[in-house]
Formats: structure tokens, sequence, C-alpha cells
């Protein structure tokens, strides 16, 4: 199995699969977070496709109980004003459990809803063709693809609930290893009150990668060819305000300026590139 069919299926996935296992609504999924809630994730570019600069701007919304209220994608040109392409809002049942996510593209004029269900300790996100089995800290563990019963996904983790590989199986025979590093600082997400399980995979619309716990350091192949690298500058409460990615080599957004700041208790230079970086700006946990 190659890579290009796992990344479709996460990508159907990442999309369509956003809701949790049946929980009271007074618990939160993730009871010990407190702090601070993304706000927006900006991505700003220069040197694009004939010299141009812009941005990508992902804004969130958040109800009483610090859960996706709404993810709006706003694109900006140069000096233009930033315009709203995409948006999705989430519904949620009495007892918790996310019903369904009203999806909008702005762009192309569509709308669709997505809707799920929930069997036991698996969330099957849309019409019975994948089906994400859940551990008892509702991390997933393995996603079954029905249409293709030879093909499956293995998951892992780490005592902090990070995800830290999976393995694709394919007609009985082990494919595509890939592994992940994390710093020790928090999470991007850490406080959003959604299930682990939802955050292990990129969800498409976040703007940058959304996972439990930690920030990914090193995306790796079973060989440790370097996948994805990634940098990060930590605010005052920990967070990380600006980020950076390289993938296999190829710089996505790199930093060049320099910065002394305190890491884990220890000084480190980063560097910082002002022309092509990720910002993240958060507001405290309600």
């Amino acid at each position: 199995m190659n890579k290009n069919k796992l990344i479709l299926i996460l990508a159907a996935v990442t999309i369509l699969c956003i809701g949790c296992p049946s929980k009271p609504v007074s618990e939160p999924a993730n009871p010990a977070a407190k702090g601070y809630l993304p706000e927006t994730i900006t991505n700003y570019y220069e040197g694009g496709e004939y010299g141009t600069s812009g941005a990508y701007i992902y804004k969130y919304e958040y109800d009483d109980l610090n859960r996706f209220k709404s993810i709006k994608e706003f694109y900006k040109f140069a000096e233009d004003n930033a315009e709203l392409v995409y948006e999705s809002t989430f519904t949620y049942s009495s007892s918790g459990q996310l019903t369904g996510v009203t999806c909008i593209d702005h762009f192309y004029g569509d709308t669709y809803q997505v809707s799920f269900r929930y069997e036991g300790n698996s969330v099957f996100p849309w019409d019975d063709e994948l089906e994400l089995v859940l551990n008892d800290k509702q991390q997933i563990i393995k996603i079954i693809v029905h249409y293709d019963e030879e093909y499956y996904v293995l998951y892992y983790y780490d005592k902090q609930g990070n995800c830290i590989k999976w393995e694709e199986y394919d007609s009985g025979e082990i494919g595509d290893i890939m592994k992940i590093e994390y710093d020790h600082m928090k999470g991007i997400n850490s406080s959003i009150n959604m299930p682990p399980w939802f955050m292990c995979i990129d969800f498409l619309e976040s703007g940058f990668y959304l996972h439990q716990g930690n920030n990914i350091l090193r995306i790796t192949d079973d060989d440790n060819y370097d996948y994805e690298t990634f940098s990060y500058i930590y605010n005052d409460n920990g967070y990380p305000e600006k980020a950076s990615c390289n993938y296999n080599g190829i710089v996505i957004t790199s930093f060049t300026k320099n910065k002394t700041q305190r890491i884990n208790g220890r000084k480190k230079s980063i560097a910082i590139d002002e022309s092509d970086y990720y910002i993240i700006e958060y507001i405290p946990v309600k």
C-alpha cells in the first residue's frame, strides 16, 4: 500500500470524522487541561507564484465547554482584504456527542452536512466505509477501511497521549510505518475540549497540525528519512506562537533571524523568518 492511498483515506477522515463517544456534557474530554485556546492560526508567505504574497487565516470559535463551535478559513492576497472561503459549524447532542457538521464552501457555493454514527467503541464517520476503533482513553487504535477489507492502520501513543507511530497493513503484510517525535512544551490545542481521537488525525481546516498534549517536532518513516520537521518559538505561557515546517528537505517555512529564549529551562537560539511562517494567537480557557 503506497502513501498516496493512506493520504487519501486520512484526508477523508479528517474532513468527515469529527465526533466523540457518548460522554456527559458536564465532563470534558480533557478535564485536567487549563490554559489557552488557539483563536487564530495564520500562515503568512512571500515569494509564491509570480512573486505574490498573502496569508491563510484560520479562526476558531468555541462553546462554553471549550469545544469547537465553528472554524473559518480566510484567504488574504497581498494588500486585499481577507475573504472567507470555507467554514464548518458543529452541533452537539444533550449528552455531549457531536451530531453533525455543516460545511460551507464559499468559493464554489457548495453546502453539505456530515452526520455520525457511534457503535460500542467505534465511530463510523460516513456511510460505514470507515471505522475508527477506540481504546478506553478515546484514542484511535485502528482505522478499518470497509471498502477494502485487506487494508487497515494501527496507532500507538506515549504516556502524554501523543500519537507516536502508525503502521499500515495491506493483505496481511506491513507497509509504511511513520514515527512522530514531540517537544515537551504545551500543545497548541492541549486545552481544546475535543476527544483525543479527533485530535490525533490532522484536521485539514486547522491551518497547522493539531495534536493532543505536545507539539510535533519530526515525522519520519521507518528508515528515519526526514519526512517533515518543525520548529517553534514559544510565548511566555509556554505555547507555540510561531512555527516553521521543512518537508523532505524542502523548506516550506524557514527561520532566518536569531532569537534567544528559554525552552524547557535552557536557553536556545532559534531563527525566525519574518516573511514566511505560522503565527498562533490564543484566548484564555473559559
